[in-house]
């Protein structure tokens, strides 16, 4: 073809090069964010790229921080700014343009934080209204599982389970869903907590007649939505007694999370709980990998092939370091404990301010002992 002969694309067709030639996870990234972006701003890809040409400033970039802005407000942490960043950059990148775009993360936001024992119990109150959610919260603070593995979890993983009641520890073997993962899995290890938890949510569906048959999955839609476009973008239809959607899940996690007070908690929270709280408590590194299916970076972890029961058996030494019952009112007596101190200090305090002799002060800090013993004694008495 000569040169006089070659088609000039536009800037909406070079975007669709791009996207050919990136993984098939990353094209599902970048077409998402940059569609919801397009969808936010009300432009095309070629009202875009001509704003940039014709302003060549800072007025973009402004544009794109007040987008990312947005996106905090909703709730989002640092991994959906990254992927939009990217796909931004690479949208200007194939159409002649290298785009300055490095947005600053804010403190406190650079990703989700990790959440607290006493958080997650309070959100876990919510179960008897949503015991679907509470059972996968459960779930993710317990193994760590992503918002993927876990709604694809059915009844023939956790059979033993339902068959014995009195069963308070169980790990069973998870591939987990995740592209990039390959043929990757998982050695969940559920304790009492999330067994609790989830035998609520079996009870709940098999009153409300959802199927338990052992190929179903046990995290399922609990009502039928109509299809709806959002950003151009068709999405589809949740219907009753289907899997949940791995984005139905996570907005699950975090409305409970909002339920309770807690608007920066995500179900990232709970994975980032789960590794902080066992390898705290000693736990290998290897082994928390291992058991959350993450990816091998080292020999060590290469070569380490543990079976279900052998992960089980390091977990359960380790599982106290993750119960949360009880951690709520623990946190209020240690909190009373501290405001009771800070009075008593202040007491002190002025005392001191009053130039009472150390023998005098001596006195009275030995009649506050003995006052917060007397009440300590009537606190215990039943």
């Amino acid at each position: 073809m000569g040169l006089k002969e070659r088609v000039k694309l536009s800037a909406s067709e070079r975007w669709e090069v791009a996207l050919d030639n990136v993984s098939v996870t990353n094209r599902r990234g970048y077409e998402r964010e940059f569609n919801e972006f397009l969808g936010w701003a009300d432009e095309t890809p070629e009202g875009v790229l001509a704003f940039y040409l014709e302003n060549q400033d800072m007025s973009l970039i402004d544009y794109i921080k007040e987008y990312e802005a947005s996106l905090t407000e909703r709730g989002y942490t640092g991994g959906k700014q990254a992927t939009f960043v990217k796909a931004i950059k690479k949208f200007f990148k194939v159409n002649g343009h290298a785009l300055v775009v490095d947005i600053p993360r804010k403190e406190g936001n650079q990703a989700a934080r990790v959440a607290k024992a006493d958080e997650i119990e309070a959100t876990l109150r919510f179960s008897i209204t949503n015991p679907r959610d509470a059972a996968m919260i459960a779930i993710a603070k317990d193994t760590a599982l992503r918002n993927s593995d876990i709604i694809r979890i059915t009844f023939s993983d956790i059979q033993p389970v339902l068959d014995n009641p009195e069963l308070e520890f169980y790990g069973f073997q998870k591939k987990v869903w995740k592209l990039r993962a390959k043929k990757r899995e998982a050695l969940p290890c559920l304790g009492p907590e999330a067994l609790r938890y989830l035998r609520a949510w079996v009870s709940k569906m098999v009153e409300l007649g959802f199927s338990v048959e052992p190929d179903d999955f046990v995290f399922v839609s609990i009502r039928s939505a109509k299809e709806y476009t959002t950003n151009s973008q068709q999405r589809s239809a949740a219907v009753k007694g289907k899997r949940m959607t791995t984005d139905a899940a996570g907005n699950a996690i975090i409305d409970m999370f909002k339920r309770a007070g807690f608007m920066d908690l995500s179900a990232n929270s709970l994975r980032k709980f789960n590794t902080t709280m066992l390898s705290l408590d000693g736990m290998t590194g290897e082994l928390v990998k291992a058991m959350q299916g993450k990816h091998q970076q080292s020999s060590t972890d290469f070569y380490l092939k543990a079976t279900a029961p052998q992960m089980l058996k390091v977990y359960r030494e380790h599982y106290q370091s993750l119960v949360v019952d009880g951690q709520t009112e623990l946190a209020n007596q240690t909190k009373a404990a501290q405001e009771k101190i800070e009075g008593l200090l202040d007491k002190i305090a002025i005392l001191e301010n009053n130039q009472l002799t150390p023998e005098m002060i001596s006195f009275v800090r030995s009649g506050m002992r003995k006052a917060e013993q007397r009440d300590e004694l009537k606190q215990s008495q039943p």
